[in-house]
Parts: C-alpha cells; structure tokens; sequence
C-alpha cells in the first residue's frame, strides 16, 4: 500500500457501486428509454424495434419481462401495436 499526499496511508481503490447496483440502474434506464420509446410511437412495438435496432420479439420479451407488457399481449397502457 502506498501513502497518500499528507502522509497517511491510502485506501485500496474499491467500486463505488456493486455489480448489482449497476444491474439494477442499467434495468431501470433501459425500462425508462422503452418506456418514452413506447410514449413517442403511440405504443407501437414493431417502431420502437426499428428504433432500437432490434427485433419485435425481443423487445416483446423485454416488455414482458418488465411488466410492460399485458397478458393479452398488448402494451400495458392499453394502445395497441
């Protein structure tokens, strides 16, 4: 371990966040940025894949599996695709 500038010794570097916390913030600003992606095309899914750059089913899973997307598979918020 190596001192600091005034003389005490220095702390190990350590993350400023864990690996779960950053999971948890990616999961959130992704279901944010479907979310207004959703709000922007009127609920349509097939859109916010073209804007994503992924596939339909892929970003139905990823509505799904935030709770986004409703049993009837229809956006949650009741438009339609």
């Amino acid at each position: 371990m190596t001192e600091g500038q005034d003389g005490t010794p220095a702390t190990p570097w350590r993350p400023t966040i864990t690996a779960e916390r950053a999971r948890q913030l990616a999961k959130r600003d992704f279901a944010r940025r479907l979310e207004g992606l959703l709000l922007e095309t009127g609920g349509n899914v097939a859109e916010v894949a073209r804007r994503l750059g992924k596939d339909r089913s892929t970003v139905r899973y990823h509505l799904r599996r935030l709770g986004m997307l409703g049993a009837g598979d229809a956006p949650a918020d009741g438009s339609g695709e």
